[in-house]
């Protein structure tokens, strides 16, 4: 598909475009520019969006599942009802995560997002898995089952990287083995996050020396701050090698908590992700509202999508939705070393964008230059 989108306010690499244009040919963005869009090409879609915003598409780093559908258990009609569900929320690509199971229920879960891992659903696409354990403290195991946490074993460890799918892998860096899982991790080109984890500060700044980049949404599973002891919190917002996922749905984190983590960390250093659960985008609220318990009251997975997350942080920093953005699409891609392919809008990255109205809605979702959500007026 080649298309024109223009009369927008285009949140671009190089800054905002007030009055912006963007052209997509070949599933890539091969022109932007402000004022006047430039003469049509023959057989381009030319779409009006009425002065809405139109940015890099988002990237939901950590969802377990949505619309009814386990990701660890779905089937490839599972995925892509989840693709097309995530995609009307503006998400255009995705990680499948899973939760602490048997080694041989994970390495299942891992080989089926293998599979299906870049298939071209008409919806977000899924880019691989998102391990988030088992290899947890069972102080602050969360949702997680005790049963099935345990320290990091060599050969589980190997298996699941060759079945070749995993991009990101959560661990509590205190474990024992934890220092030859993040070498593992690292020489297979993994991202390593630390997650569920009673982890001390000092035990944070080890994990980073070995590796570790990212924080499995920051503040739930972890060792909190304390004025003494900054713990796994504390650490993970002073240290500028670490970028904090946070689950936007305000429930998981306050709106104060949104706001001082915003003002120490910045944008650039937030990942907004859902971990969202098969409860998100189902009508019946009786799964929980905006989140999902355990029959004990703790807390799971999040219903709320992503643009949620986006507005939420928003409204709880005073920030504008172009400054909060990149903590959806931007970040995550660069987490994910992706930032040269897509996550921004630049000519040559592909053509993955969302269109917001003012208010934060989303009216229009394009993966790889395919409108593949319209849910605006445009002329």
């Amino acid at each position: 598909m080649s298309a024109l989108f223009h009369n927008a306010r285009v949140i671009a690499h190089h800054g905002v475009l007030d009055h912006g244009w963007v052209r997509v040919s070949g599933g890539l963005i091969v022109g932007l520019g402000e004022g006047a869009p430039p003469p049509e090409a023959g057989g381009e879609a030319v779409l009006d969006l009425g002065g809405a915003i139109l940015g890099p598409g988002f990237i939901d780093l950590h969802i377990h599942g949505a619309v009814g559908h386990d990701l660890m258990t779905a089937s490839p009609d599972g995925f892509a009802e989840v693709a097309r569900f995530l995609a009307s929320h503006g998400v255009t690509a995705f990680l499948a995560a899973t939760y602490s199971q048997s080694p041989e229920a994970l390495r299942s879960a891992a080989l089926s997002i293998a599979r299906n891992a870049g298939t071209e659903f008409d919806g977000a696409r899924l880019l691989g898995a998102y391990l988030e354990g088992p290899y947890f403290s069972e102080r602050r195991r969360g949702a997680h089952g005790a049963a099935h946490l345990r320290a990091p074993d060599r050969g589980e460890v190997q298996a699941l990287i060759d079945t070749g799918g995993i991009l990101v892998m959560s661990h509590a860096p205190e474990l024992l083995g934890s220092e030859w899982l993040s070498s593992a991790l690292t020489e297979a080109g993994i991202v390593v996050a630390v997650g569920h984890t009673d982890a001390t500060a000092a035990e944070i700044a080890v994990a980073v020396d070995r590796g570790a980049t990212l924080v499995t949404h920051l503040f739930n599973g972890m060792r909190g701050i304390h004025h003494r002891e900054p713990g796994t919190a504390g650490a993970a917002l002073v240290n500028d090698g670490l970028v904090c996922e946070l689950i936007g749905d305000g429930v998981h984190l306050v709106p104060e908590i949104l706001d001082l983590v915003w003002r120490v960390k910045g944008g650039d250093r937030i990942a907004l992700v859902t971990d969202g659960g098969p409860g998100m985008g189902l009508a019946d609220t009786a799964v929980g509202g905006r989140v999902a318990r355990l029959t004990d009251g703790t807390l799971s997975s999040s219903n709320m999508a992503l643009d949620h997350g986006v507005r939420t942080l928003s409204r709880a920093t005073g920030a504008p939705l172009e400054e909060i953005w990149p903590s959806a699409s931007t970040v995550p891609a660069r987490v994910l070393g992706m930032q040269n392919s897509t996550g921004s809008i630049a000519v040559g990255l592909a053509a993955d964008l969302v269109s917001l109205d003012g208010a934060g809605a989303v009216q229009l979702t394009v993966v790889g230059g395919r409108v593949v959500f319209r849910g605006g007026a445009f002329s």
